[in-house]
């Protein structure tokens, strides 16, 4: 009876867990659909199409405050070198882009990407961003780049009010941990423990029996 109960009541625990974390990803996926959005919006201005970075630049500043979507905006060339960002005084000396990848991706494809948790070469902070073409002539002339905080994403899992003696995180592709219920100012930007990444990324969903990063079982 004992053993019954206890299978019965994983299963159940198992079910419940499961579903949460399905919600959690709908919020998630919204977070970035609009972040998405916003940034296609701000890609196809009228400041870029007409070459005027300093128009743009105080153009993107007030779609950020209006909107609350994303902390900066960038405009790289092609090879990933920052032509303007919102962050600092238009004229200033930038870095290149903090996640080359995610530049050379959407001049290949055409298309949006979502980048992994990467640290932003202006902040020296964990960041991620959403990236996407800026057309001209048919070519991919310019890649813009909405950033997002950790914090944007701790809000999600906030919201759940879950117990204490539950953990809820988000992971990038990567398995790099972008936000945490419990230890975000140690853990986030690290990599989740090897047994869990592999599992990941080995199964869409499910459960599983594991150690927390603090050796938690």
């Amino acid at each position: 009876m004992f053993a019954l109960q206890y299978r019965e009541g994983r299963a159940q625990l198992e079910h419940d867990m499961i579903t949460t974390a399905r919600a959690l990803v709908r919020a998630v996926d919204n977070q970035l659909l609009v972040a998405r959005a916003s940034a296609l919006s701000l890609a196809a201005s009228e400041h870029l199409a007409n070459g005027d970075l300093t128009a743009f630049h105080a153009h993107a500043r007030e779609v950020l405050t209006a909107t609350g979507v994303g902390m900066n905006v960038v405009i790289s060339d092609p090879q990933g070198q920052q032509l303007l960002n919102t962050l600092k005084t238009p004229g200033e000396a930038l870095p290149r882009h903090g996640n080359p990848p995610s530049v050379e991706q959407v001049v290949a494809r055409g298309q949006a990407v979502i980048s992994p948790l990467y640290t932003s070469g202006v902040l020296g902070k964990p960041v991620l961003s959403v990236d996407v073409p800026v057309w001209r002539n048919g070519q991919v002339h310019q890649v813009l780049s909405l950033g997002l905080l950790p914090t944007d994403f701790a809000g999600i899992l906030a919201a759940q009010r879950f117990p204490t003696e539950q953990l809820a995180a988000i992971f990038d592709p990567t398995g790099t941990i972008v936000a945490r219920t419990v230890g975000a100012e140690t853990y986030v930007g690290q990599k989740g423990t090897p047994e869990y990444i592999a599992r990941i990324l080995a199964s869409p969903e499910g459960a599983m029996k594991t150690v927390t990063r603090e050796g938690v079982p």
